[in-house]
């Protein structure tokens, strides 16, 4: 969410990168609302235990698989 999370660039707009990366610097506050707003999204959107019940069922699956090959 480009001004909210980070900041979205057109491809290529090197020039505008150069001002984001500037600003970025020299604003440690927006940095941090940056950071933190970023972190809320994520940690909304990827909860840490939908995750790992994810990664479980993939590991489960894997097994599963490997052991009908041999």
């Amino acid at each position: 969410r480009d001004g909210e999370t980070g900041f979205l660039l057109p491809v290529g707009d090197t020039q505008q990168l150069k001002s984001r990366l500037e600003q970025a610097c020299f604003d440690a506050p927006l940095c941090a609302r940056l950071g933190a707003r970023g972190r809320e999204l994520v940690q909304a959107q990827f909860p840490v235990q939908h995750m790992v019940d994810e990664l479980h069922r993939l590991y489960l699956r894997l097994v599963a698989d490997h052991s009908a090959i041999r």
